[in-house]
């Protein structure tokens, strides 16, 4: 199993060209609505909990969404919106299942080698599998294109014509991360174009902000080596950006947010997780150290998203530092940080995307 803060008091100061700290200015997001969102839970497939879709209406939180006719599958990695269809990738399934969102019934599954992340373009879903293949599905005709990217890729995004997608290759005995590049793969001539060097074991998140930036974790060897966030300009050029373990930023907006994690295994079974969190203006670079608000606060950090309609935090976690067979919860910050509400998930909260609002 693989294992922000919110807008307005910081990012209102990163956005304007000139701020007072008593009156930061809001961001101003484009006009984007949405009637939902979709927490993926990963579930625990060691323990055969299977992985389940939680559903909030910004009214009402459901946290199992019931699809009426089959499940989701085994550890589903994301999910990404075409049209009026949720499509997610489950790696132990071989499957990326379809969901219908009008109806929350599954309406098709597409036979994949153990997919790993999914990306679209708004046309087609691409999806990486375990073989080193990038598959690019048709979500008109579900026809199946694949190019070859790599050993081991995971995470990929799509943006401005091309598909990035990391490639963490492991030796053979699983004793150590080999995997230090990008593959870059031209969506026009659907081949592979160049590699670009990152950091060690570049995973299973990736982002982009409004500059057309790509950001990474590379995730370290879980030891000596921790993670670190890298950066991938317009032009193709790489460089370590930030230490940290999960980021999220957004098309919409020019800044970056980093949680930092340190697990203390010293006294396992028990393990304690202690998390910072901080935002960056992407175009200066400038850090700022951020406190979230609230007496419930992510126990276990797995992910964190932006809510496109508004600029809200969602902070998923595990319920414990070491609880990876029980309930999970989502932390709901607003645009000055403070906590809205914290949901109870299913097992293992990993991804969350948002419906945009359909007519």
């Amino acid at each position: 199993m693989k294992k922000f803060l919110s807008l307005l008091a910081a990012v209102g100061c990163l956005f304007v060209t000139s701020c007072s700290e008593d009156s930061p200015e809001p961001p101003h997001f484009p006009s984007v609505s949405c009637s939902g969102y979709y927490v993926i839970n990963q579930g625990n497939y060691y323990d055969n909990i299977t992985g389940t879709l939680s559903f909030g209406d910004f009214t009402e939180f459901f946290p199992e969404l019931q699809l009426g006719n089959g499940t989701l599958g085994d550890t589903p990695e994301n999910g990404v919106i075409v049209g009026h269809h949720l499509y997610v990738p489950c790696n132990a399934s071989s499957s990326l299942t379809i969901i219908d969102m009008d109806t929350h019934s599954i309406v098709g599954r597409i036979q994949l080698n153990f997919p790993q992340y999914a990306c679209t373009d708004g046309t087609y879903i691409y999806v990486t599998e375990s073989d080193g293949q990038l598959a690019r599905i048709s979500a008109a005709t579900q026809e199946i294109v694949r190019t070859y990217v790599g050993p081991s890729p995971y995470a990929c995004l799509y943006s401005a014509g091309r598909v990035y997608v990391n490639c963490a290759p492991w030796t053979p005995d699983y004793s150590a991360p080999l995997g230090r590049s990008v593959a870059v793969v031209d969506t026009k001539s659907y081949t592979k174009v160049e590699d670009i060097e990152v950091g060690l074991n570049p995973y299973d998140q990736m982002g982009v902000d409004a500059s057309g930036c790509i950001y990474t974790v590379c995730s370290g060897n879980f030891a000596d080596i921790q993670p670190e966030v890298w950066q991938i300009s317009s032009d193709g050029k790489a460089k370590k950006y930030a230490d940290g373990s999960i980021i999220a930023t957004s098309p919409l907006l020019n800044v970056l947010y980093v949680i930092k994690t340190e697990s203390d295994y010293s006294n396992y079974p028990e393990v304690s997780t202690k998390s910072s969190y901080s935002i960056i203006d992407t175009r200066t670079g400038k850090a700022q150290d951020i406190a979230l608000q609230g007496e419930s606060q992510p126990a276990a950090p797995i992910a964190a998203f932006i809510n496109p309609e508004n600029g809200h935090l969602f902070v998923t976690s595990d319920g414990a530092a070491s609880a990876y067979s029980s309930l999970g919860t989502l932390h709901e910050y607003s645009s000055r940080n403070e906590l809205l509400h914290t949901y109870q998930t299913g097992v293992h909260p990993y991804y969350v995307v948002f419906r945009p609002e359909t007519k």
